[in-house]
């Protein structure tokens, strides 16, 4: 066979192929886009029925509310109804059962059947007992399957005006046969729709099959939503049907749920016949269009064969010169005929595959890298399971080296962390802005804190080298970042400046505000950075001073840049060569989270406790109180250092007003400082002192007591104020109605009591510390702009007020108070 032939046949079956595959890829695109257009157009209607079945239910349920609010009503006026009057106003207000239930879930009336056969209605939903006790104001069920009528029902609960009967109402739900009947005739492809519970048992059924209404059992897929599964000519569509009320008790009880979650699944029964002759006419399409593939590659490999043989000897003896070389040389032919394009096509081939060889280099590269990684990590994890066991047993350490031991070792962890995760996902880049998502507000003072400390140890025997901490205006100041992340960056920061001293030099680290940033600076006395290198310095791999170190890699400075700039920061290196350099660190400042003390206050005649094992604090204290407080304020200091000296002093001073500042970590005790202040019931004038205030498990502990929490490391910052006695009112009025507030002063004055209105909430918590804690406060419900008063009692309940009234021109039944709430009553002075 000669080479024009070989190229013919290999052209022609090559262009056949290919016009084949392309024609035979737009054919399966249309058939799929043709069954997807189907599917969509029924997946829709079934959803839209869905809507239907919601909305329906929802004017189910308003004329079920209404029905039992007006046999309620009736209850009210002439007490417990009879059946026929019963019977009656189901009749007139629509529903089809009406059943009086006893407190204690007896039927004891009902308009259908001998109520003494019926079970106890807590026995269908022991939450139901809530009803009686005023812990719920109604109770519904979705749709159900009927026991044993042919429809579905609903039913809807409520207490009598008293709470001692239940008004039990049901309603069949007759419109779903209508609304499957009206859903079957309104497509002729449409042979069936279903309702079903989660567990497969029908709530309605109509179509071919048979051409009525029907309740059966099915089965139905495990996850059916969305599910289509396709049946000869057929097509099922599942859907699922929210309801209102996914978390149905009575459905619980009777195990029609599934996963906890209450639903309705519709399926849909489509046939198929309508596709399937469009389907028959694109197979047609598609024969006709191969034959006219096969003639039109026929033509194509006769031109071709015709102009690729010249050339294509040209173009094989220099493929054949590519295999015996080493070089990356691509091919040079030149020319706009066949063989130019392959040999264009082969250059191109070439690229990728020789970009391919670089990237597998590159992956290998990071496979091995990632190995080191994980046995790094594995070698650390020993020693430091050592080093944690160890730590829990030096308690005859002062606390502030504890804590460094702590914090070291918490990094050390952090650190072999993230070498497994980069050991587990080699291609993945763990970078900055990861733990900036992950991280909440962080306290700044702490991080740099224990930084220093740590920084100080680890350069001890270096005597001529000063780290000095600047941390005194720094209280309060938070940023969004991760802790470790934080304290990584600064640790190569200070450890950067070390290495840039000369002898001896002096490094100091400041925090400060700067209006709507913190400000973190690390500066030195050192040799300084040249200009040319400053401005590239931040570049991965520029480094400077550590050119005979392991550790100028570059890595340092650049990673710091860009932690810092994920947090939404600001990094600045400034340099003077031989005078040292300044490295700023601006966070945009975050609000304090809820457990940080940002003050303490303190009020004349009042007796401070500290509860620690460390004197040192409680001489920090004791000085603390005495430089803020005057002698006339008469404030007394006492201490302790174990909790059963503590417990014997309170047992016999309850009454008295006292601060409880105590130490979480008491060495030596059972107990720790929450299970004293939990113990002893003085949560509400307590605050948590202790250096682990930055693990989890205690600010857990301490959130559901309501107690704050104080760095021990800033006690000597802490703001300490002194504050004037409380004053008591006969009453507090809280109202954004001003006739209101000329009410209660006119009715005060002429009482001779004392009366203080706010118009807005915030006013009143601005002024709330000079207020007494058992003075009465009156809150409007509605207090306008979208408040209410609900929300502002339980606020004011944190702050320790007890006796709290919500105030209203409704009816008092109609309100839902919060447990602090004591009562509800009018807006009427109670003088």
């Amino acid at each position: 066979m000669s080479l024009k032939q070989k190229i013919f046949w290999i052209a022609f079956g090559t262009s056949s192929f290919l016009l084949s595959a392309c024609i035979s890829t737009i054919f399966f695109y249309l058939l799929e886009q043709q069954e997807q257009a189907y599917r969509e157009r029924y997946r829709s209607i079934a959803n839209t029925i869905g809507m239907a079945f919601v909305e329906m239910e929802a004017s189910a349920e308003r004329l079920m509310r209404t029905s039992a609010e007006l046999i309620s009503e009736r209850d009210r006026q002439v007490g417990l109804l009879d059946e026929n009057s019963l019977k009656k106003l189901a009749v007139k207000t629509g529903v089809t059962h009406v059943f009086i239930i006893q407190s204690d879930g007896k039927f004891i009336r009902s308009t259908n059947e001998n109520p003494k056969l019926i079970p106890n209605f807590f026995s269908f939903c022991s939450k139901n007992r809530g009803l009686i006790s005023g812990k719920m104001s109604y109770a519904i069920t979705p749709i159900i399957p009927p026991t044993p009528e042919p429809s579905p029902y609903k039913f809807l609960s409520i207490p009598n005006f008293n709470r001692t009967r239940i008004i039990h109402v049901g309603y069949k739900a007759q419109f779903l046969g209508k609304t499957l009947i009206d859903l079957v005739r309104s497509d002729k492809n449409v042979l069936n729709v279903s309702l079903f519970t989660p567990d497969g048992i029908s709530l309605g059924e109509y179509g071919e099959f048979p051409n009525e209404y029907k309740r059966a059992v099915n089965l139905i897929p495990q996850n059916p939503d969305g599910a289509i599964s396709v049946l000869g000519n057929r097509m099922e569509f599942y859907t699922i049907v929210k309801t209102p009320h996914e978390n149905c008790c009575q459905c619980d009880t009777l195990k029609l749920s599934r996963a906890g979650s209450y639903y309705y699944v519709l399926r849909a029964t489509i046939s198929r016949e309508s596709l399937s002759r469009q389907e028959a006419f694109l197979m047609k399409a598609l024969g006709i269009s191969l034959l006219a593939s096969l003639f039109l590659g026929w033509l194509l490999a006769r031109f071709l064969s015709g102009r690729v043989t010249r050339r294509l000897s040209q173009l094989s003896s220099r493929v054949i010169s590519l295999g015996t070389s080493d070089e990356r040389d691509l091919i040079d032919i030149i020319g706009t005929d066949e063989a130019a394009t392959l040999a264009k096509s082969i250059n191109r081939f070439l690229a990728g595959m020789w970009k391919a060889q670089d990237k597998l280099i590159g992956i290998e590269r990071k496979i091995a890298t990632a190995e080191i990684a994980s046995q790094v990590s594995h070698d650390i994890r020993s020693p430091l399971s050592a080093l944690n066991m160890i730590v829990g047993t030096l308690q005859g350490l002062p606390e502030d080296k504890r804590h460094i031991i702590r914090s070291a070792t918490q990094r050390i962890n952090d650190i072999a962390n993230q070498l497994l995760q980069k050991s587990k996902n080699p291609n993945d880049k763990v970078t900055s802005a990861d733990f900036v998502k992950q991280s909440h507000a962080t306290m700044l003072v702490s991080v740099l804190d224990s930084v220093i400390s740590e920084k100080r140890v680890q350069y001890r025997e270096k005597m001529d080298v000063q780290i000095r901490g600047d941390l005194d205006q720094g209280y309060g100041l938070f940023a969004s970042i991760d802790a470790s992340e934080l304290a990584r960056t600064l640790s190569n920061l200070i450890n950067n400046s070390v290495e840039a001293l000369n002898g001896p030099g002096l490094i100091t680290v400041q925090l400060k505000s700067d209006h709507e940033f913190a400000l973190i600076t690390i500066q030195d006395n050192g040799k300084g950075i040249p200009a040319e290198v400053l401005t590239k310095l931040g570049e991965r791999g520029i480094t400077h001073g550590k050119e005979g170190s392991q550790s100028g890699s570059g890595l340092g400075v650049s990673h710091a840049q860009k932690a810092v700039e994920d947090a939404g920061g600001q990094f600045r290196i400034e340099s003077t060569l031989g005078a040292g350099t300044k490295v700023t660190l601006a966070f945009p400042k975050a609000k304090a989270p809820w457990w940080f003390v940002e003050k303490l206050s303190i009020v004349p005649n009042q007796t401070i406790v500290s509860l620690d094992d460390d004197q040192s604090i409680h001489q920090i204290w004791n000085g603390r109180i005495k430089s803020a407080t005057p002698p006339k304020a008469q404030i007394r200091h006492l201490s302790f250092s174990s909790t059963a000296s503590l417990e014997d002093w309170y047992r016999s001073h309850q009454k008295e007003n006292t601060l409880f500042l105590v130490d979480y970590e008491i060495l030596g005790q059972s107990s720790n400082g929450l299970d004293v202040i939990e113990r002893l019931g003085i949560a509400k004038q307590s605050v948590l002192v202790t250096s682990r205030f930055d693990e989890a498990h205690v600010r857990d502990r301490a959130k559901p007591l309501g107690v704050k929490i104080l760095p021990k490391g800033l006690a000597p910052f802490v703001p300490i104020s002194l504050q004037s006695p409380r004053e008591k009112f006969a009453a507090v009025v809280i109202d954004d109605d001003i006739l209101i507030h000329d009410m209660w002063k006119m009715a005060a004055k002429a009482a001779g009591h004392k009366v203080a209105c706010f118009k807005h909430p915030e006013e009143f918590f601005a002024q709330a510390q000079a207020i007494h804690l058992a003075s009465p406060l009156f809150i409007d419900v509605s207090l306008g702009e979208g408040l209410r008063g609900e929300n502002v009692a339980e606020q004011a309940a944190v702050l320790g007020f007890t006796e709290i009234a919500l105030a209203t021109g409704h009816a008092a039944h109609t309100i839902q108070s919060p447990a602090c709430v004591k009562r509800v009553v009018g807006k009427e002075p109670i003088f």
